[in-house]
């Protein structure tokens, strides 16, 4: 098997291609979408891959999860990213 990092697709790869601008962070049990710039629509996935939270926004928002270990889509007019993320509380 010949490995090559060019064919290797990761959420930080898939990132680095991505054009959004919007951001998701938490702190402790909360999770913040900051820099909406337009028409976003953010899933947020357990680790088991279970829909936990989707929510459609225009504007900066946050809202609170369990504490748990999450993978979050965010997909707007220039593209599609994931982001991993930790709430704890």
């Amino acid at each position: 098997m010949v490995e090559n990092s060019d064919f290797t697709l990761s959420v930080d790869r898939v990132n680095e291609l991505s054009k959004v601008t919007s951001n998701v962070r938490s702190y402790g049990n909360t999770v913040f979408i900051s820099n909406v710039e337009s028409k976003t629509e953010v899933k947020v996935y357990s680790i088991n891959g279970a829909l936990v939270r989707s929510i459609k926004t225009d504007q900066d928002t946050q809202f609170e999860l369990k504490t748990g270990l999450y993978i979050a889509t965010v997909k707007t007019a220039q593209g599609t990213k994931a982001v991993k993320f930790i709430t704890n509380r």
